[in-house]
């Protein structure tokens, strides 16, 4: 019996167009944008995906995983935010200032 060899270019870049392809299919980008809920309601859980799109060199870089990366060699992440839409469930009152007692330093003060 003989078995092939997996260790050649060719199925290397044959592997690699498909990962490409089931990314594509998996992450579809066409798809619509969620909003959050404003006014102070949080979520339970948000994809990383939606507050970064580099989020896994993000958290390679923090756990140090960029060292063993034998296809490109590590670079400089940048971290750059994306603008998470927000809708505001209903409308917040404004904040009313509070009234602010004077107190006086040459007053003592009453004891009962």
């Amino acid at each position: 019996m003989f078995s092939r060899n997996n260790n050649t270019k060719e199925n290397y870049s044959l592997e690699q167009k498909q990962n490409s392809c089931a990314y594509n299919y998996i992450f579809y980008h066409s798809k619509v944008s969620p909003k959050l809920q404003g006014n102070g309601l949080g979520i339970a859980k948000i994809h990383p995906s939606m507050i970064n799109e580099n989020y896994i060199d993000i958290d390679s870089e923090l756990k140090g995983i960029g060292s063993c990366n034998f296809i490109e060699p590590q670079y400089k992440v940048q971290y750059n935010p994306n603008h998470i839409k927000v809708l505001d469930l209903y409308e917040k009152n404004k904040a009313q200032p509070l009234n602010t007692s004077i107190y006086y330093q040459n007053e003592r003060p009453f004891y009962t």
